[in-house]
């Protein structure tokens, strides 16, 4: 999915380790972003950010996705 957002001009991979949306999306209020904290194998710390989708963020992908006519499995008709 991440592959997906970034073809189509959503997001970038920042420094290899966060997705970020670019300027256009990024004041939609289509994600929000959590730091984390945990401990590695040999006990050091680390701190890491990780971007999440909100309601609202995913009802765009949904829009986005369906644009493609790339819908749910539940919503297709077999």
């Amino acid at each position: 999915m991440n592959q997906v957002l970034r073809e189509k001009g959503v997001q970038y991979k920042q420094g290899g380790k966060i997705w970020l949306l670019y300027q256009k999306y990024a004041e939609m209020g289509l994600t929000s972003t959590k730091t984390y904290y945990y401990d590695d194998a040999n006990g050091h710390g680390h701190v890491v950010p990780h971007t999440h989708w909100t309601q609202k963020g995913r009802l765009f992908i949904y829009d986005l996705l369906k644009e493609d006519g790339i819908l749910p499995i539940m919503e297709r008709e077999f």
